[in-house]
């Protein structure tokens, strides 16, 4: 397990940014559809979250 961990790039790190771009792709699915779906709650919503995780995200992984 360790091999391919390393191999990965393993680390808490990595597998925290792996999580976060997870999030952040799951956010950004939803805030289509509901720009599809002319939902304005929502997307105002989805763009304060997407906005906070990206900003979080930037000072969490500096790279």
């Amino acid at each position: 397990m360790d091999v391919l961990r390393d191999a990965a790039g393993g680390g808490a790190k990595h597998q925290g940014l792996l999580i976060r771009y997870k999030e952040l792709r799951f956010i950004a699915r939803f805030l289509v559809v509901a720009m599809l779906m002319r939902r304005a709650e929502a997307v105002d919503h989805l763009v304060a979250r997407l906005r906070s995780l990206v900003q979080e995200s930037k000072s969490a992984y500096p790279e």
